[in-house]
């Protein structure tokens, strides 16, 4: 109760840094607001005090990192002088009860302001952080935080709204749990040189554990979260490199990356969640209206021209004139991806990729800084529908390429509830031993205009798979699935797993470079469009519908499990036709012999026991009784004489 500070905070600091110490939760309120401007850097593990306790006759400078909650709980729930906290209410009003102070009295205020990240828990849980009907909904102005001229470091935020986050050098060792509220909101986390969302190692932590100072006792590297809740899109920019990190992600789904959640945090959202925009290599770079991105010419030419209209259609954006310049600039760049995807279909035909070749060059000419998308251990990721976008004009995007940080699930770049994803880089695309999939609808592209696109050398599958789960919370009753075990292995794939989800295509283009489908490979359960230089590994690309650039990519379809049992007894008669269908074929004039065919593979599984019995000791009777049981039948079929005994009929 008295940690909480008033619902704004503003904080400038003209010609230097901000420094923050300890932990701030602001009270909720439809118009409160954060605002952090410096100068310089923005740092937030910081010294904290001194102690003689962490370190055994050693008197050292304790550090901790800070977190700051702009909170959206329910104003009406926080006792006032309107409505003062009785502690009767909690003690009785028997006196010997009540003139004590009971330990957690304050727990039910407390847990208003719990934030934690996590995306598990009860629904009640849940609810208790957040007022119905979205605290901020008329609220347009967005938290901000600034290190104009420096480093942002140390930090673990939570905002009940949009927010814009900007630092001009380095953004390190960070954890962001933002939050949109409307369809075209955007949030923006934006560095002028490198984003490592998780490092150990950053600046700070290495001045935290400095002779002479300690880590506080419970002080550890922040889990590099770039977690959005609600609709509308987030845009993580970086001027030069964009590296998730490599920290260990937690069971209660936080340390996983940049995740678009819908409201899997706060109940009173919307289903739908955010878009994510991630761009690396971008040189100075604010958000996608303050960028040397040419959008201006982009549109001009390509949303405004002849295609435009088809384009837009396409994406389902009706009124492109009445977005945001922000949103204007997003859709461009979808439509950018829709404009490599045709240059590479259009391959077989024209010969040329000149008009991807010419987008790229409208909208990327001006960009010219060195930079690379780094996921590692992380994904990149949207729960509850939302697109994808990750883009390197002077760089390449590596996914994992060790298990590091021992993930729950896969890393990968993956739309796990329906979404596209859109890939566009001049370096290779390395997957690794990580993954890029959609799960239920949606189309993927892959456009590397100098390198390889790699389908890595994770195994397709996996001896052993987490089931889909049903998870109902044990207050409300509320039932949701975890995807988790839907599709297993790597590499690159399209997946139907669900019935009813229209197909997804997969358009993978790589004009200088080669495709390798590796030991992971290539599924589409749409159609499948490769333009490269060569094909490799095309044995592990599979594709229901059609294929257009890979080379005898064989037909998928799902396996019916249900016959096993028909199947085994038949497999001998299988065996034996196809036997005779050989030697048929044999005798034939060559001439009039069909093209070979690959034969179908024949799996017999024989059962071969069950185990011991209940009581070992009989056994010797038994098998004595089924051998003179076998006598009598052979004295039967010989017309010897038997012993008058019929046998008994055998069991079904």
């Amino acid at each position: 109760m008295f940690s909480l500070a008033p619902p704004t905070l503003d904080v400038t600091a003209f010609s230097g840094d901000i420094n923050v110490v300890g932990d701030l939760t602001l009270a909720p309120a439809a118009r409160g607001t954060l605002d952090l401007l410096a100068s310089g850097s923005l740092n937030a593990l910081q010294p904290a005090g001194r102690s003689n306790i962490l370190v055994p006759g050693q008197s050292v400078t304790v550090w901790n990192s800070s977190r700051i909650n702009l909170s959206d709980a329910d104003p009406a729930a926080i006792p006032s002088v309107m409505s003062p906290f009785a502690y009767q209410l909690v003690a009785g009003r028997v006196n010997n009860q009540a003139n004590t102070t009971r330990p957690g009295f304050l727990a039910g205020v407390a847990n208003l302001f719990a934030e934690t990240g996590s995306t598990g828990g009860v629904i009640q849980t849940k609810q208790a952080l957040h007022t119905q009907g979205l605290l901020h909904l008329e609220d347009m102005e967005p938290a901000r935080i600034y290190a104009l001229g420096g480093n942002l470091s140390g930090l673990t935020v939570f905002t009940a709204k949009p927010a814009r986050i900007n630092a001009s050098q380095d953004i390190t060792d960070v954890a962001f749990y933002l939050q949109n509220l409307r369809d075209g909101d955007q949030s923006v986390v934006s560095a002028g040189r490198d984003i490592v969302a998780s490092n150990a190692n950053s600046p700070l932590r290495a001045e935290a554990t400095a002779p002479g100072n300690q880590p506080g006792r419970d002080e550890a590297p922040l889990p590099g979260d770039l977690q959005i809740s609600g609709p509308g899109s987030l845009v993580v920019l970086a001027g030069r490199n964009l590296d998730l990190g490599t920290g260990a992600s937690s069971a209660n789904g936080t340390g996983a990356g940049m995740i678009s959640i819908g409201n899997a945090r706060n109940p009173y959202l919307p289903y739908t969640g955010s878009n994510l925009v991630a761009g690396a290599g971008l040189g100075p770079v604010t958000s996608l209206v303050d960028t040397t991105m040419d959008f201006d010419n982009f549109i001009n030419e390509y949303v405004d021209g002849a295609d435009g209209q088809a384009y837009l259609a396409e994406l389902g954006v009706g009124d492109f004139e009445s977005l945001s310049e922000a949103e204007q600039n997003r859709v461009a760049l979808e439509v950018f991806y829709r404009v490599l995807r045709d240059a590479g279909r259009d391959f077989s035909v024209s010969g040329n990729y000149d008009e991807g070749f010419a987008a790229i060059g409208t909208l990327f000419g001006g960009v010219s800084g060195p930079g690379e998308v780094l996921t590692r251990g992380r994904s990149v990721r949207t729960t509850a529908g939302g697109d994808i976008s990750v883009f390197s004009p002077n760089g390449g995007l590596t996914l994992a390429n060790s298990n590091i940080g021992n993930p729950l699930v896969p890393p990968g770049i993956i739309t796990e509830s329906g979404g596209n994803i859109s890939i566009f880089t001049d370096g290779n695309v390395d997957i690794g031993i990580g993954r890029i999939f959609t799960l239920r609808g949606g189309d993927m592209i892959i456009w590397s205009s100098a390198g390889n696109i790699a389908a890595g050398t994770s195994s397709k599958t996996v001896a052993s798979a987490p089931p889909t789960r049903v998870l109902i919370d044990p207050q409300s009753a509320d039932v949701s699935t975890d995807l988790a075990g839907l599709a297993t292995g790597g590499g690159i794939g399209v997946l139907a797993t669900v019935e009813g989800i229209p197909p997804g295509n997969v358009d993978l283009i790589a004009p200088a470079g080669v495709i390798d489908a590796g030991d992971a490979g290539i599924r589409s359960a749409g159609n499948l469009n490769l333009a490269a230089t060569q094909v490799l590994n095309a044995s592990n690309i599979a594709v229901t519908g059609s294929s257009a650039g890979a080379p005898s990519a064989p037909s998928v379809s799902a396996p019916n499990v249900g016959g096993l049992t028909s199947a085994a007894n038949t497999a001998g008669a299988s065996s034996t036709a196809a036997t005779a269908a050989t030697n048929q074929a044999t005798q034939r004039p060559v001439e009039s012999q069909p093209p070979p065919e690959e034969p179908a593979s024949l799996v017999t599984v024989e059962v071969i026991g069950y185990g011991g019995g209940e009581d070992a000791g009989a056994s010797a009777e038994e098998e004595k009784s089924a051998d003179e049981e076998e006598d009598e039948k052979e004295k039967q079929n010989s017309g010897e004489p038997t012993s008058g005994v019929a046998p008994e009929p055998a069991a079904n």
